[in-house]
């Protein structure tokens, strides 16, 4: 995440344009058909002012997903900074609808200040620009599908087209996409690894050359249904995988706006393929043997390489019912299995896998399960249940990978239970 840098002195009629930005966006939300006062815009900020201020776009591309599934845009405190700066100082803003088949749309009613504009002529131009800015941007695809990452490409083609020096692309999607070069669909993406995403997509010439240019990440894991809501971590990681891949994509800057959007969808005929979110794994009841996949995508995942777990309050709050089923009954045993992706010497897998095991152990030891209880192993990617995780050409492929990096909890291995 970039840190907000010191923000310059704010430029004449800035505060001013601001706040007629923020009254024209609520004079829009009151008068449009169906609106409630959950879709009510966010009011800038000193802040945001100061961020615009420091960022001062020559050009900005909202990207904005308007399709199912993800919540109708609006402006947060950021991106209505922004594209008030850009209005204010004439500079050429766009829209990019995402959807299967990205659209842009350049005509909107997008005055230009003069030095000879009255106070209030001015404040009315501003509100009649961000008007049409609010309007477009919750205008609905014209085609199935959510692809994000080729919307990116698309804004970054027109702002090359105009030759900015300082472009902003503002995103406000759920990230969510089902179809394209980062299809999230694709089982096992919600844990996938962002460092390794992203560099499977560049070996894969499959990224934007985004250089110069200072994407505003928003709306990033907010839903609408029919789409099963992300929690608190799982939007989090969706965040650090988008910053990843556009960071490795060149951007200058990505600024992840964190303004939370419950807004339903826009209504639409399109249709967008819903991801998967795995339910947690359910603890038998009695002595009843089965085993327990706590992958990537889980609340029991692990930094890269590593044995520190990425969340540790809500693994705590995961293996409480295995906690709870073991303490129950001291005649309970399980054993708890490291797995990994393909990646390294089998030897390394397997030593990650029992380091991994070993600090799940301890999660369920301190819950005040019996060491005797428990056996960890480290399998590595050599486990029955393994799914093939490198492409034809060798390289990891990031959801099967995230898929095979797991905690597999086996209760009752042996029969033990009485």
């Amino acid at each position: 995440m970039t840190a907000t840098p010191t923000a310059r002195p704010v430029r004449a009629g800035t505060a001013w344009a601001i706040a007629a930005a923020t009254s024209a966006l609520l004079l829009l939300t009151a008068c449009s058909p169906g609106t409630n006062s959950a879709t009510t815009p966010t009011a800038a900020t000193d802040e945001a002012l100061a961020q615009a201020q420091q960022i001062d776009a020559d050009a900005v591309v909202l990207v904005v997903g308007a399709h199912a599934n993800s919540p109708e845009p609006h402006l947060s405190p950021l991106a209505t900074a922004v594209t008030t700066e850009a209005v204010n100082a004439s500079r050429p803003i766009s829209v990019v609808t995402v959807s299967g088949n990205p659209r842009l749309n350049t005509d909107l009613d997008i005055g230009t200040p003069k030095d000879t504009d009255t106070t209030s002529g001015r404040e009315a131009l501003i509100r009649k620009s961000l008007k049409s800015v609010a309007g477009t941007i919750t205008a609905p695809a014209e085609s199935d599908g959510a692809d994000l990452l080729e919307a990116i490409a698309l804004a970054n083609s027109s702002i090359r087209s105009r030759h900015a020096a300082r472009p902003v692309i503002i995103v406000a999607d759920s990230g969510l996409s089902d179809t394209g070069r980062l299809d999230m669909t694709a089982p096992g993406m919600l844990g996938a690894d962002p460092t390794q995403t992203a560099e499977y997509l560049a070996a894969h010439h499959a990224l934007p050359d985004l250089s110069g240019t200072t994407v505003i990440l928003g709306g990033i894991g907010y839903t609408a249904a029919p789409q099963t809501p992300l929690d608190g971590p799982q939007r989090t990681r969706l965040a650090t995988l988008w910053e990843s891949v556009l960071t490795a994509a060149g951007a200058t800057a990505v600024h992840l706006d964190q303004t939370p959007n419950t807004r339903d969808a826009v209504e639409t005929s399109h249709t967008v393929g819903t991801v998967a979110v795995p339910a947690a794994p359910a603890v038998p009841t009695g002595c009843t043997p089965s085993t327990l996949v706590f992958d990537s995508q889980s609340q029991v995942s692990f930094a890269p390489d590593t044995t520190t777990l990425i969340d540790e309050q809500a693994a705590r709050a995961a293996m409480a019912p295995v906690a709870d089923w073991l303490t129950d009954n001291p005649t309970r045993t399980a054993v708890i299995r490291g797995t990994t992706a393909d990646d390294g010497p089998l030897t390394y897998q397997k030593d990650l896998g029992l380091q991994r095991a070993q600090a799940v152990a301890v999660l369920l030891t301190g819950a005040g399960v019996v060491p005797g209880q428990l056996q960890a192993v480290g399998v590595g990617s050599n486990f029955p249940e393994f799914v093939p995780d490198r492409a034809a050409d060798g390289t990891l492929l990031p959801g099967p990978a995230a898929l095979n990096r797991s905690i597999r909890i086996d209760s009752d291995p042996h029969g033990t239970c009485r």
